[in-house]
């Protein structure tokens, strides 16, 4: 299956694009995450990963090579092409039809001029490089956050919301908060950093900011905050049936919040200094949060549930 996606509205610009085309042309395989490119505000690097990158590159880092953790269509390395500008990119994705539909995107939707190395591995997390001393600049990740009970699901379907549960030496706080594959990837992304390399990890703000920043505390690794914004719940059954079905198994609490009192919220604030008022908002939309329980009846009923969304640039302690 094709798909055409408008550039600038992907990643939220009316600059000229200088490395990508104004229009993509984008394959997607029957395991690929689909952009939501009819309503952007469901879309994970028009909301998320794009303005992350946009806020990292503000700082005037300079990104050689760049690593993004399970791709998909490879939509999130394209916008980092544009943005980051590295001249190395590397992907990875569990399935190899996925990753060489991703290359395919990526070196097919390049302008002629764009001069970067493009290359794709297959497995779960860090592990297509265990035996390689490959090293990365930036590592960018967006990785599902529930637990798959079947995890031959996990290689056979599309698994943009589930994670592998037999992780090792998982802390407490990680498996509580359901922030186990993010955890996982810290731990092994460590010996793939350069000198003064650094993580974007890319977290669906369910549960709270300090128990997010404690995992990563406990990871060995300064959080701080990038941006904090966020999105429309795509996929409403299984994501935040999942969430449901895990607090009442005594994980969490995870929350959620109608999109009305999320749009009101962030509307009082600048975007650049939403990073800087992080737990102010988290504070503001206390009163308006949800339980997946509840949250799941409303979507039933019609109404647009979303959740926050936090990128976490991780160095190394």
């Amino acid at each position: 299956m094709q798909t055409t996606i408008n550039t600038k509205s992907m990643i939220c610009t009316k600059e000229v694009l200088n490395n990508v085309n104004d229009e993509l042309t984008i394959a997607l395989t029957d395991y690929s995450y689909s952009p939501k490119s009819s309503d952007w505000k469901k879309d994970w690097v028009h909301s998320v990963a794009a303005p992350a990158f946009k806020e990292f590159k503000n700082k005037n880092y300079d990104i050689n090579s760049f690593c993004t953790i399970g791709t998909g269509a490879g939509l999130d390395a394209i916008a980092a092409i544009e943005i980051l500008t590295p001249s190395e990119v590397t992907i990875t994705d569990i399935h190899n039809e996925v990753v060489s539909t991703a290359l395919s995107n990526i070196k097919l939707n390049l302008k002629d001029n764009t001069d970067v190395k493009i290359t794709g591995y297959t497995g779960d997390l860090m592990s297509p490089f265990t035996e390689s001393d490959l090293k990365f600049d930036l590592i960018y990740e967006n990785l599902p956050n529930i637990p798959a009970t079947d995890t031959d699901f996990i290689f056979t379907s599309q698994n943009s919301s589930s994670f592998i549960k037999e992780r090792q030496g998982i802390p407490f706080i990680a498996k509580q908060l359901l922030l186990e594959s993010h955890y996982s990837l810290l731990i092994s992304a460590r010996k793939h950093l350069t000198k003064n390399g650094k993580i974007l990890c890319s977290i669906g703000g369910r549960c709270s900011l300090a128990g997010i920043c404690a995992m990563f505390i406990r990871a060995n690794y300064w959080p701080k905050i990038l941006t904090y914004n966020w999105k429309i719940q795509s996929e409403p059954d299984e994501v935040i049936g999942g969430y449901s079905a895990s607090q009442k198994a005594g994980y969490g609490p995870f929350y959620f919040y109608p999109v009305e009192a999320l749009e009101k919220t962030f509307s009082s604030v600048q975007r650049s200094d939403e990073h800087a008022q992080a737990y102010q908002l988290e504070n503001c939309l206390s009163k308006y949060a949800i339980t997946p329980h509840e949250a799941m009846k409303r979507s039933n009923a019609g109404q647009e549930i979303g959740h926050t969304v936090v990128v976490i640039e991780a160095s190394p302690i």
